[in-house]
């Protein structure tokens, strides 16, 4: 449950701003009120579920850069090591 937070969150920020905007929008052009938040309703729904999409794919970017970046940390870790053996050995 804790893995989604972020997730909700980023997208909550982007259909909240797109709202935002959709309604500073339709104000600055003297839209009527009906108007105004329908567009905004349906700005908010869609951003929502981009906001949501684009965290996704962002969180499954990062997760993967960090196990690649452990692997490889791992991997000189142990390199090391063995060197080390081989130089004790000697």
């Amino acid at each position: 449950m804790q893995g989604h937070i972020p997730g909700n969150v980023i997208a909550a920020c982007f259909g909240l701003s797109a709202f935002a905007v959709a309604l500073i929008s339709g104000l600055a052009a003297g839209r009527s009120a009906a108007n105004i938040l329908s567009a905004a309703t349906l700005a908010l729904i869609v951003c929502y579920a981009l906001g949501f999409i684009i965290a996704r794919v962002a969180g499954i970017a990062v997760r993967d850069a960090a196990e690649a970046a452990t692997r490889k940390s791992r991997a000189k870790a142990s390199s090391e090591a063995r060197d080390h053996a081989v130089q004790e050995a000697a």
